[in-house]
């Protein structure tokens, strides 16, 4: 890993970023960034829906970031959190089962984006080996096409003839 460090600079890594993304985008079968569903949008769903469960059980409301201490009053619910398709909010029981399965899709989100991070990584990592790959093909097809006028200038560098890449780069660096 330390050894491609330094093939690694803000172009690589923007490059790496977007094409992870494009590739989260298209997995999530999202056609814009409003209509994909991030960890971030179902978290503020489900805190308002358990707010507003707190709320039907006299509890008081948590405090979350994001949702500033509103209540829900009768007929007036701002339902942009919650599918009433899905929910009917007048139920106890169908709104702890509507929260259950939010849960198991914020715990699903949570996993894809963490692999959209370790992907990114996994990119800038790849592109820096690969980089580092063409540089030391390019300095042995060099050594290859110059070696006479390297010889008339008094240097001498021979490459092993078997080996990886690796070893024979390190015993002509050497």
């Amino acid at each position: 890993m330390k050894d491609v460090v330094e093939y690694v600079d803000d172009r690589l890594i923007k490059r790496a970023w977007l094409d992870s993304k494009e590739a989260y985008f298209i997995g999530r079968g999202a056609e814009s960034r409003e209509n994909l569903l991030t960890y971030e949008k179902i978290r503020y769903q489900r805190d308002n829906l358990r707010n507003y469960i707190r709320q039907m059980e006299g509890r008081p409301m948590m405090k979350v970031k994001g949702i500033s201490g509103q209540k829900f009053v009768e007929g007036s619910v701002d339902t942009d959190w919650v599918d009433e398709v899905e929910v009917d909010l007048h139920s106890a029981n169908s709104c702890n089962g509507y929260l259950y399965s939010m849960e198991k899709r914020l715990n699903a989100v949570y996993i894809e984006e963490l692999e959209l991070i370790i992907q990114f990584q996994l990119m800038v990592v790849q592109t820096a080996a690969n980089l580092q790959a063409a540089e030391r093909k390019y300095l042995f097809n060099f050594i290859k096409a110059k070696k006479a006028q390297l010889y008339a200038l008094g240097i001498n560098i021979s490459i092993p003839p078997v080996g990886e890449s690796n070893t024979k780069y390190a015993q002509v660096i050497t």
